[in-house]
């Protein structure tokens, strides 16, 4: 049931990184953000083990969209390089 989330996160990361890129990883970010929340809710509740595993593979694509968006922030907030060290 746990692997559904690692594959999709794996297969899927560099492609919603691009996504980001066309459509703007702020926006891709919050959206995803709020999608990781209440599907993780959802999944807490599953009534049953399909349930589940689906819950979680839409959780590892909210989580592969989540990682470069994150990433991408991080270095266009902190232009200078020691900068971003700090912390």
């Amino acid at each position: 049931m746990s692997d559904a989330y690692g594959f999709m996160v794996a297969g899927l990361v560099i492609t919603m990184g691009t996504l980001g890129d066309r459509i703007g990883r702020r926006r891709l970010l919050l959206a995803r953000g709020a999608a990781f929340g209440v599907l993780s809710v959802a999944g807490a509740f599953a009534s049953g083990p399909l349930m589940l595993i689906v819950v979680r593979a839409l959780i590892g694509v909210a989580g592969a969209t989540l990682m470069p968006s994150t990433l991408a922030l991080i270095t266009n907030m902190f232009r200078d390089d020691p900068d971003r060290g700090l912390g």
